[in-house]
């Protein structure tokens, strides 16, 4: 391959999984917290190392926005990665555009005559969601910006997480918190949305219940911020008073936020009446499946979907 073709294979993988970082938000944000589930990538574009660490990096970015855990694997020699996806052993495959597919595997929008993104034919969600952001983010200024910046040799700007990364910030030295974990409850709870809204009337970007408030008033991110973020902070005072540390206390505060105080104060004790540590949240979310018409399977998959995105963003993202 000469360096034409390289230089465009390498800006085409700068640019489509560019398009994947952005999170597509035209459905309810609470239709799409769903547990993370780990995507395996195989990454196959030998000769072009500069594509594959580029792309490893926005792959694992596009990963906290997605809501998915992926698993990246540079191909070896040894490896088919055609046969690997066939065998269900890969999600997704990046790689140098064959001249034909086997049956059974697709590709996804194609937007580079050099580079593909391959998905099984029968893995409809994988290859909807790849399509509906490629065809949604083409035109991105954050392509063209990713573009620029790739081609001069510099490191991405990676110091926004959203378009409230201000407020964010401000609101969370206001609370003692920081500011990245904020922005993954946020995340979650309506994917950076401020027109998200739930059929138990919680709207704006924290899902603050609008009985206690206008909606007008929710609608302004700051306010919303600032009262989903004092809630917080007041259900982790509350949990304090009994949990092991402060991380433990932060872990009942994030499933208070998401079930209720009330449920949780249910969870623990049921969690004690079974012989269970209730200073720790994992003991407590241990046990509790047991309990009679239990339905927190959604809280518990949402603590662990914040702390999982908290973590990713203390990576990605300086203080």
């Amino acid at each position: 391959m000469n360096a034409g073709i390289r230089h465009t294979a390498l800006m085409m993988a700068v640019v489509l999984a560019a398009l994947l970082l952005v999170p597509h938000s035209t459905r309810s944000p609470r239709q799409e917290l769903l547990p993370q589930t780990q995507r395996c990538c195989y990454i196959d574009l030998p000769g072009n190392a500069p594509a594959v660490g580029l792309s490893e990096a926005l792959i694992r970015q596009f990963g906290v926005h997605s809501g998915t855990l992926p698993r990246i694997v540079i191909v070896r020699n040894d490896v088919s990665p055609l046969d690997s996806l066939l065998a269900a052993q890969a999600d997704l495959v990046v790689m140098y555009r064959p001249d034909s597919l086997p049956p059974g595997l697709t590709e996804a929008r194609r937007i580079s005559e050099d580079i593909a993104w391959i998905v099984r034919g029968d893995n409809y969600a994988e290859l909807g969601q790849l399509n509906r952001y490629l065809a949604d983010m083409e035109a991105s200024e954050t392509v063209q910006r990713l573009i620029r910046q790739y081609l001069k040799g510099k490191v991405p700007d990676l110091k926004s997480i959203s378009p409230y990364d201000g407020l964010i910030r401000e609101v969370a030295r206001e609370q003692g918190w920081d500011w990245r974990l904020l922005a993954s409850v946020i995340y979650h709870e309506s994917r950076f949305s401020l027109d998200a809204n739930s059929h138990k009337g919680a709207v704006g970007l924290m899902q603050v219940r609008a009985s206690r408030y206008s909606v007008d008033t929710l609608m302004d991110p700051k306010v919303n911020i600032s009262i989903g973020a004092r809630y917080l902070k007041r259900l982790e005072k509350m949990f304090d008073s009994f949990a092991a540390d402060t991380t433990e206390g932060l872990k009942f505060a994030l499933a208070a936020y998401n079930a209720g105080e009330g449920r949780i104060q249910q969870y623990v004790r049921y969690a004690a009446s079974q012989q269970a540590d209730t200073s720790r949240w994992d003991a407590v979310s241990a046990v509790i499946p047991t309990m009679p018409d239990f339905h927190g399977r959604q809280t518990i998959a949402y603590v662990n979907g914040v702390l999982d995105t908290y973590g990713a963003y203390t990576r990605l993202y300086p203080e």
